[in-house]
């Protein structure tokens, strides 16, 4: 029966819920970065030295595993050393990434970071600890000369399984039982190792950070900034996400209110710009309504003036057509004579006196 894509990532989830705290690695051939300094291996000084600077200030203050809780001392060389050693009696803590897995997304995520022991980072490693199975299987064969060495890596095979029992916190029974150890132990990292077997033969895997994003490491800049997002805390960038977000709000708003004063003031420049021309220009009639009563209200009063100019004419008509007639008799007559002034009258004569004596004499022939 193939396996599917669901059908793998259960056995992944089957892993993680057994080894809740620590779980074996499950990385495709490839994606392997030796927590992250196989890549600045390559990288120039300047890179080398950002790296090492973000490692010392963030093991400032670390004094214990931050798995196990293990007492140590942070060192700032990047990660230990990935021999087959199992890290016991060492109590330098190295920089660790755990990851996780997923069939679905095809990803590699990079949970988070810190500086953990020996032990915990032997245990982190599926190809270490097969071949500390290797080793535990050797030492059930006939002895030989190297008895005393072959025994030496079976105590540490089961120091490294009663290291992961108490860090999941799994059942007595079994912590208490050094071949039900052992057992458990092989057949967790078979699982784990037959899984990414699987996952090497498929392709398309991406890396990505603890919260989904994709992880670019392909500059020596990127790896720096992946290592200090893995390096900061949980509740840390929990705190720091609502100011990320209050200050891109502020500065949305102030966008905001930039915009709106440019188009306040491109309005008020156009408004002033109306003015000016308004002054310049002759009124014009109101549109819609109004502009139906001005002309009207024009048409009226142009009416009335013809109205009244009409009237004013046709006095001055009918006092022409009267006169008309008159003038054209006095032509007709030869012209009447310029007007005389009337003599005046003279002065009254003395009266004759009257005969007196009776009637008037007869006049003498």
């Amino acid at each position: 029966m193939a396996a599917t894509a669901d059908s793998l990532q259960q056995q992944v989830d089957e892993i993680c819920a057994c080894c809740p705290v620590l779980s074996p690695a499950i990385i495709p051939s490839g994606y392997e970065t030796q927590d992250l300094v196989e890549l600045m291996q390559n990288a120039g000084r300047e890179s080398v030295q950002a790296f090492e600077e973000l490692l010392e200030g963030a093991g400032r203050g670390v004094t214990c595993c931050c798995v196990c809780g293990a007492d140590g001392t942070p060192s700032t060389s990047g990660g230990g050393s990935d021999d087959d050693s199992d890290g016991e009696g060492d109590a330098s803590l190295y920089f660790t990434v755990l990851t996780g897995l997923s069939f679905k997304d095809r990803t590699v995520a990079m949970k988070r970071a810190g500086f953990a022991c020996g032990q915990c980072r032997a245990l982190r490693s599926t190809n270490r600890m097969i071949r500390f199975a290797a080793l535990r299987v050797g030492a059930d064969a006939p002895a030989d000369d190297d008895d005393e060495e072959q025994g030496d890596s079976g105590s540490r095979l089961l120091a490294l399984a009663a290291h992961l029992a108490s860090v999941n916190r799994a059942p007595d029974s079994l912590q208490a039982s050094p071949e039900g150890l052992a057992v458990w132990l092989q057949e967790l990292y078979c699982r784990a190792h037959a899984l990414q077997v699987v996952a090497s033969n498929l392709g398309g895997w991406r890396c990505v950070g603890p919260t989904g994003q994709v992880l670019r490491l392909a500059r020596p800049k990127d790896v720096v900034a992946a290592a200090r997002a893995l390096l900061q805390p949980p509740e840390e960038e929990a705190a720091q996400k609502p100011r990320k977000e209050g200050r891109k709000k502020q500065a949305a708003a102030g966008k905001q209110v930039v915009a709106a004063g440019q188009q306040a003031a491109a309005v008020a420049g156009k408004g002033a710009g109306k003015a000016a021309q308004a002054k310049q220009e002759p009124p014009k009639a109101a549109a819609g309504p109004q502009k139906g009563q001005a002309v009207a209200a024009l048409k009226q009063q142009q009416q009335q003036q013809q109205a009244g100019a009409g009237k004013k004419r046709s006095a001055v008509e009918v006092a022409a057509d009267q006169e008309a007639p008159r003038a054209a008799g006095k032509k007709a007559k030869g012209g009447a004579p310029p007007p005389q002034a009337k003599p005046a009258k003279p002065a009254a004569a003395a009266k004759a006196p009257v005969p007196q004596g009776g009637k008037a004499g007869k006049r003498v022939r």
